[in-house]
């Protein structure tokens, strides 16, 4: 068998390595490697980057054109969110807040509206050119709402995004921050409804640490964040072989898990539907919380659950980053005969 080069790639979460060996007549030769830090979220189209960087370094140090080279070899790259894998849940009180979310259960339409609210029956009266939201049933005096319906399939974007709740209401930075806890709390929903009160009518808001439901081999099983680590290890475990794990919508845990699926979708272009929880992981943890109305910054310790969990995808993305990486090798070998 005559002799030809080949180029393993191996991406990694951190970095991406280039080696070159030539292989044949049963013997390998190696004959050189180059790593570099890995472009994008591993397993994504973006790491293509990394990858004509590192292999340029390698041929050129091995003293090989791209031409030479046979085949390219990717390693199976999951894509990984792992600075957003892990996070501490408990149940989150917003105090002095002016924002309060709802998702309602059987949305029609789609798009973001935005306006004042008015009650039924004086909507004939208004004729002053303003938008205006219809409150229904009457009895409510909320003052300003925004409502986010998204298409099937797809999830809300702009008020599960505090910079989005920001420019609808125009807020300032440090009432973005203390909405930042519920817009997270809304991240997955398909529809959201999000009502900015008047100053000082809602005195608190509660974000619920929230429930899992497991949906395993065996069984569905439903726990508490509340009931601690074990409870929900222990729920996993009598599921079964897990297939999915599933957050409350509007809680911390469902803003977290659906966080996850969502960012995993954006960098993967898988509908959100399709990505799964494969593994998960609860720990108890204590989580340092801020007196409220304390003269000196004072801190108190309070009790939660750290969660780490993988996030499944199909095996698409992988095939998408070696598609483009045969593109991107022709391209540079057409170049360079050019």
């Amino acid at each position: 068998m005559d002799s030809r080069i080949i180029a393993g790639v191996d991406i990694g979460n951190s970095s991406t390595e280039v080696a070159l060996a030539c292989v044949g007549n049963g013997r390998v030769e190696f004959l050189s490697q180059y790593l570099v830090k890995t472009t994008g979220v591993k397993g994504t189209v973006d790491n293509v980057l990394g990858i004509r960087q590192a292999l340029k370094e390698a041929a050129g140090m091995a003293g090989v054109s791209f031409s030479e080279i046979a085949a390219l070899y990717l390693n199976d790259a999951v894509p990984v969110i792992g600075d957003l894998a892990m996070d501490v849940i408990s149940e989150t009180v917003i105090t002095e807040s002016s924002m309060i979310g709802h998702n309602p259960d059987t949305p029609g339409g789609t798009g973001l509206g935005i306006g004042t609210t008015v009650q039924l029956d004086e909507l004939p009266d208004t004729c002053d050119g303003q938008d205006y939201i219809v409150v229904i049933p009457e009895g409510t005096d909320y003052e300003w709402a925004a409502v986010e319906v998204a298409l099937p399939g797809h999830v809300i974007r702009t008020l599960s995004n505090p910079y989005g709740l920001a420019t609808v209401f125009g807020l300032t930075p440090e009432e973005t921050k203390r909405i930042a806890p519920i817009a997270r709390a809304l991240v997955g929903n398909r529809s959201a409804v999000v009502i900015r009160t008047p100053q000082g009518e809602v005195i608190e808001r509660k974000v619920e640490a929230g429930r899992i439901t497991f949906h395993g081999q065996r069984n569905k099983v439903e726990v508490s964040i509340n009931d601690g680590a074990d409870i929900i290890m222990q729920g996993m475990e009598r599921a079964g072989q897990l297939l999915d794990a599933v957050g409350e919508a509007g809680t911390n845990v469902g803003g977290m898990l659906n966080g996850l699926r969502q960012n995993l979708a954006d960098a993967t272009g898988q509908p959100f539907d399709a990505i799964t929880i494969g593994d998960l992981l609860a720990v108890d943890a204590m989580i340092p919380v801020s007196v409220s109305g304390a003269i000196a910054g004072e801190l108190s310790m309070e009790s939660g659950v750290a969660i780490a969990s993988m996030v499944k995808t199909e095996r698409v993305p992988v095939q998408k980053v070696a598609q483009a990486a045969v593109k991107a090798f022709e391209k540079m070998a057409t170049q360079v005969k050019a």
